[in-house]
């Protein structure tokens, strides 16, 4: 890597690197930093005389397996005890482009006090658009329900199902729900197969940890 480059791009633990070891810089900024423990976050922090941390710890907190080290707080990220000890050092992002105003509703209320806000009126009005909405006289009159463009969110109650969580290890499953989620991605991308559609309910359903 050349040494003229002003900026650096690399994840925390890489801090080791004979980089950090010959530089000072003036700011270091980390990203998702309410999903890394504190002792990866400060590494880098060392050999910058600013930091930014950004990230939302009412979100997904860092992954800890270990019962102790969870008891004795290492799920607690350094951006949230900032957050929490320092307010006034925090600035919020009020404006999100990755959901609709009605998906936005309910984590904007429940969450963050109404402080959200659609960074534009196409993201707010966003909707879902099926191309080939012929294939849903193939489904269950459910499925039409859920993907129907009368709605931009769907609750689906499963409880008369049932449709049972499992536990495996430390991580609970649905193969019930996953079902459904497959039924639902193999009428939305318009592919039948059962090949594509499998991938997409591993990607919808498969937990990549306990929550």
């Amino acid at each position: 890597m050349p040494w003229d480059q002003s900026v650096y791009f690399l994840t925390g633990l890489a801090d080791a690197s004979f980089i950090f070891n010959k530089q000072k810089f003036d700011y270091c900024i980390v990203d998702e930093a309410s999903q890394i423990t504190l002792p990866a976050c400060l590494g880098p922090l060392r050999y910058a005389d600013r930091f930014v941390l950004v990230g939302d710890h009412y979100q997904l907190p860092p992954l800890v397996r270990n019962v102790e080290a969870m008891n004795g707080g290492l799920d607690v990220s350094l951006f949230r005890k900032l957050s929490e000890e320092h307010p006034s050092a925090m600035t919020i992002l009020e404006h999100q482009y990755r959901m609709n105003e009605d998906i936005m509703l309910l984590s904007n209320i429940l969450v963050y006090d109404g402080l959200l806000k659609c960074g534009s009126e196409d993201v707010a009005k966003r909707s879902l658009q099926i191309p080939n909405r012929g294939q849903l006289a193939l489904a269950k009159p459910w499925v039409r329900d859920v993907l129907s463009e009368r709605y931009k969110v769907v609750f689906c109650d499963t409880d008369r199902v049932p449709a049972l969580e499992t536990k495996r290890g430390d991580r609970t499953t649905n193969e019930m729900e996953g079902s459904f989620i497959k039924q639902v991605g193999q009428l939305e991308t318009g592919c039948l197969t059962d090949r594509s559609s499998t991938r997409f309910a591993k990607a919808g359903y498969r937990p990549l940890r306990s929550e």
